[in-house]
């Protein structure tokens, strides 16, 4: 899929949501469902940073 000049690799419609946050243990991810380019992460990044107590 493309998105202007990003090219976003998700085999499965997916949502980013930073607003109810949890954790779960890596052993308990079952398998990787794509990857996203470095500039969408940063800005994933940045958006985790502004929630409350962090």
């Amino acid at each position: 899929m493309k998105r202007g000049n990003v090219v976003l690799v998700l085999y499965h419609d997916s949502l980013v949501s930073c607003i109810n946050l949890a954790t779960i243990r890596q052993d308990r991810v079952d398998r990787v469902i794509g990857s996203l380019p470095d500039s969408l992460m940063r800005h994933i990044d940045r958006c985790l940073m502004a929630a409350p107590g962090l």
